[in-house]
């Protein structure tokens, strides 16, 4: 870990198409949620939901010395209006499969209640957390977790929120003493009467949302 070198750099709205092209290699493939759905491939729609993060100004990614992306972390701010704006684009959402993704969502947001337990009027989220393959076990993403937060610190920002689908990402925010407020096994998600993740694969079998104060 010692002799591998990257450097954290902001991600701008420039950056999208290598963005994209970098989500559907490190990211969709081992995205548990979509495993548990058997999505084979991610849809347009998905990746406009993702892309338009960046927008917001506050994404990272880590790049070797010739630029290639290892990491990235998209983030953004979470404020009362954040739900209303999820709910408007699940009405319009033409994906079958990324609609019972948003209101996977909407039923973890809604359960942990996060703005009204901690008081705040908005707090910065990390969204997607995601490392190439062949990077992976080299401090990249907790460097950008530690890069994150310091941003969200110095624009203002006092309350952190992390929805990990993942173990290991749950994992990375427990050792950075971040609290779970929230966590719900996949195979009790119910849309419709039916079961939305039949097949969650160990050791991504509990969703979890945590938070941070800063």
């Amino acid at each position: 870990m010692a002799n591998f070198n990257f450097q954290i750099i902001r991600v701008t709205p420039d950056d999208k198409q290598r963005i994209g092209a970098f989500l559907h290699v490190a990211y969709y493939p081992d995205d548990p949620i979509l495993n548990a759905m058997n999505v084979k491939k991610a849809d347009p729609s998905q990746d406009e939901h993702e892309l338009g993060i960046i927008d917001e100004g506050y994404s990272y990614a880590a790049v070797d010395d010739d630029g290639v992306i290892l990491g990235i972390l998209l983030m953004g701010e979470v404020n009362r209006d954040t739900y209303s704006d999820r709910r408007k684009e699940m009405e319009t959402c033409s994906s079958e499969y990324f609609l019972k993704v948003l209101k996977f969502y909407e039923t973890m947001e809604l359960g942990a209640k996060i703005l009204e337990v901690s008081q705040n009027d908005k707090g910065i989220e990390f969204h997607v957390a995601a490392v190439l393959p062949t990077a992976r076990r080299k401090g990249i993403m907790r460097a950008l977790f530690q890069h994150g937060t310091e941003v969200a610190k110095n624009n203002g920002y006092k309350l952190l929120i992390c929805t990990c689908a993942s173990q290991f990402t749950a994992n990375l925010c427990q050792s950075l003493q971040w609290s779970c407020v929230y966590c719900q096994p996949y195979i009790y998600f119910e849309q419709d009467g039916e079961r939305v993740f039949k097949n969650p694969t160990p050791p991504h079998l509990y969703p979890r949302i945590y938070t941070r104060y800063l």
